[in-house]
């Protein structure tokens, strides 16, 4: 972000306090290169807050209204869910409203979900021991593909700023998705209606001391009684922020994004919307990855019909997307080769130059009509179409001479038709059944040449022989049933069967650095005969509701057959501080528990508390499975004003356990628990004015977490004051 900008921002920022104040290795590298797969020949020549208001999700969710809930207290407010603690939802909130990462924090004290921090601006989901690979992440109902699965997400492409709503699914009980072992579904707000031509504004900002980060964003809708329309900008920055010992970890940032829908009612019964989205990340150091990000974008296309007919209780929803993103990197920051020199390395200090891109489509359709309501019951049917294509380039100069070798992920493409159904059936007394079922045909395809051109323009050329070409056939299933045990206590359970095709990487990945386990310096090999992954998990939970009192107690078990894990290359000797891995299909197993509640203490404390846990073993290699984040828990103290909620006051302590169930084969080191703690308080000073100011790791607490890089060390941010401001206009 250029000075003028952050000028101009700290102008906006003085002048909203002044209002708010008036209202009150060389050697090693030859070691790695693999001898040339079976299909790979290559050219001779040739050389990765409480909740306010709450909108609709589709299974439709009604909400009661509730007391001000705790930023990590959010479980009861889903009432209609697809499996038994199946459906989160986690809502952009009071503490703070515009918070950077706020989505994404908020998912890391959600009990089904924790997150890979890559950077201050790129998160990565991990649901009950599922990493990404296994989960479908769609936004407005559009599928998103990571562009590379070590530093890109769902949550890297779009900005919390825009969205309502983040609906977590962890489990095979997604089927009108697509295919899949848990979900992740971000829905931004709606767009209003008015008698007359009404337009608002929102200007949010925030600052945040550790890295001097800041963020601004401008939202301006406009309604009239038949159409609406919004147009939000927001920019973020940031430079390197200090962990608890004070060491400097390399975290610059520069993103801004766009976006602009508006939607019109054709008849009295049915809308048509259309939205536009970009998000522009340039300047980005990944720290301990192997490459920073000179530009990340995406550019995003959204289309959507919606029929609502009361008289015939008949629904259509019809939509169609397109998504692109396309990224570019290197490691020639001088940061980035600072940063390693202190830690293990696996070069010696400027002999490894390294460049890359990647870029990835995704695009499709759904059509789902569906008949009938949520009391007497209701049938939705539907067909969708996703289609993904992409590459990734990389080029590594292990001598630093000017010969690159290429390590790529060459260009590829799936093609997926999939039919899906849900069925909801009311029993007995205030008990319900919900059926599901999806069957999908994936085709995956690559061409027999891949060529692409190196920095100093020498063209490297791949040729397979043949084309490739495979076909997987999948299905879903699953039924939940709810039952009250009496006017407090309801019992959920279900059982679903899901299943996911390899994805490109894992299938034509040849060497590249992708950092998908604690160690940055690992390449992974993708394996073309890879099986499908099959997930089969039952689900058990116990909700109460008391006058002063709710909890939720959830237990899960899942057997995956042909898990899509990583395995040590075959025929490469282990080294300490680079790894080859190969994509391989193991059996697996997860299960857990996890613990919610939440109690009045008067009208204006509450106490609550999560709790989650995991475990995975690996039954094939007679080990814990990779990337398990350990026993959390996060306890905490709220005070706020029980008459208008125009201030509160949270007190929170997130405390960890040591992880010493770790995957020795793949080098994963153990990690000592810790406890954090944050303090935050909010005040509305005018209907139009909001407040936040926070503290965070209270103690200067120094901590790595267990699913951060580990080699080099990659610490998390320590002590850190931020405020933010909101604006209604």
């Amino acid at each position: 972000m250029s000075w003028h900008f952050k000028k101009n921002l700290l102008c906006v920022l003085a002048i909203h306090l002044v209002v708010i104040a008036g209202l009150n290795a060389e050697s090693v590298a030859q070691d790695w290169i693999r001898a040339t797969p079976t299909r790979l020949q290559i050219d001779e020549d040739s050389q990765l807050a409480p909740l306010e208001r709450f909108g609709t999700i589709e299974p439709p969710a009604e909400f009661a209204p509730q007391p001000p809930a705790p930023s990590s207290s959010l479980f009861l407010r889903l009432s209609d869910i697809a499996a038994p603690n199946a459906t989160e939802i986690i809502v952009a909130e009071q503490a703070p409203q515009i918070e950077t990462l706020m989505l994404t924090q908020n998912a890391r004290q959600a009990t089904s979900s924790s997150r890979v921090r890559r950077s201050q601006v790129a998160m990565q989901p991990n649901i009950r021991g599922l990493q990404q690979q296994s989960i479908f992440a769609q936004y407005q109902g559009a599928q998103f593909v990571p562009v590379r699965y070590d530093l890109d997400s769902i949550l890297t492409s779009i900005d919390p700023g825009i969205i309502e709503n983040l609906v977590i699914i962890p489990g095979p009980y997604g089927v009108k998705y697509g295919p899949g072992l848990a979900f992740i579904d971000l829905v931004a707000a709606p767009l209003p209606r008015s008698d007359v031509f009404e337009w608002d504004a929102r200007t949010s900002l925030l600052y945040r001391s550790n890295g001097g980060q800041f963020y601004g964003r401008e939202t301006v809708t406009g309604s009239g009684a038949d159409y609406g329309t919004r147009v939000s900008y927001g920019q973020k920055t940031g430079s390197d922020y200090l962990s608890g010992d004070s060491t400097q970890i390399p975290a610059s940032y520069n993103v801004l994004d766009v976006n602009v829908a508006v939607n019109f009612d054709l008849t009295p019964e049915s809308t048509i919307q259309f939205e536009y989205l970009l998000q522009n990340m340039s300047d980005t150091e990944f720290a301990g990855l192997a490459f920073d990000a000179l530009l990340r974008q995406t550019d995003a296309f959204f289309l959507r019909y919606e029929h609502h007919d009361d008289a015939s209780e008949t629904k259509w929803l019809a939509e169609a997307w397109y998504n692109r993103t396309f990224f570019e990197g290197d490691n020639l920051n001088a940061s980035k080769q600072s940063f390693y020199q202190p830690n293990p390395v696996f070069v010696p200090i400027d002999s490894f130059v390294g460049v890359t891109d990647a870029d990835v489509t995704s695009s499709g359709f759904r059509v789902a009509p569906s008949i009938g309501n949520t009391e007497s019951g209701q049938l939705t049917a539907g067909v969708d179409f996703h289609f993904t294509a992409g590459e990734l380039n990389e080029f590594d100069d292990f001598d630093d001479i000017g010969i690159f070798d290429s390590f790529p992920i060459p260009r590829a493409q799936t093609a997926d038709v999939g039919l899906f159904t849900e069925l909801f059936v009311p029993v007995l007394a205030d008990s319900s059944l919900k059926f599901g079922g999806r069957l999908d045909w994936v085709r995956t395809e690559q061409a027999a040449v891949y060529s692409s051109f190196d920095p100093t323009g020498v063209e490297h050329i791949f040729d397979f022989g043949d084309d490739f070409a495979a076909d997987d056939q999948l299905y879903h299933a699953f039924v939940t049933a709810d039952h009250p045990l009496s006017d407090t206590l309801l019992l959920k359970a279900g059982f679903g069967h899901g299943q996911r095709p390899p994805n490109l990487t894992e299938r034509f990945a040849l060497d590249p650095f992708l950092t998908l386990v604690q160690n940055a310096t690992s390449a992974v090999i993708g394996d073309e005969t890879l099986k499908p992954e099959r997930a089969s998990q039952f689900d058990l939970a116990l909700h109460g509701t008391f006058d002063a009192f709710r909890f939720q107690l959830n237990g899960y078990w899942s057997h995956i057959d042909e898990h899509i894990t990583l395995a040590p290359a075959t025929g490469i000797p282990p080294d300490p501080d680079l790894r080859l891995l190969d994509f391989v299909n193991n059996d697996s197993v997860l299960a857990g528990a996890e613990a919610s509640g939440e109690i009045d203490l008067s009208d204006s404390w509450m106490a609550f508390g999560r709790m989650s846990y995991v475990d995975g073993r690996n039954l094939d290699r007679h080990e814990p499975l990779a990337s398990i984040y350990p026993l959390q828990s996060r306890l905490g103290l709220l005070w706020y004003d029980p008459v208008d909620n125009r201030y509160g006051v949270e007190f929170a302590a997130m405390v960890v356990d040591n992880q010493n169930r770790v995957a020795t084969s793949l080098l994963e080191a153990t990690t000592p628990g810790f406890a954090k703690f944050d303090l935050r308080g909010y005040y509305q000073a005018t209907d139009a004015i909001h407040v936040t100011i926070g503290f965070e790791n209270i103690g200067n607490r120094n901590y790595l977490e267990h699913l951060s890089v580990h080699n080099p060390q990659v610490l998390e941010p320590g002590f850190s004051f931020y405020m933010a401001t909101q604006i209604d206009l």
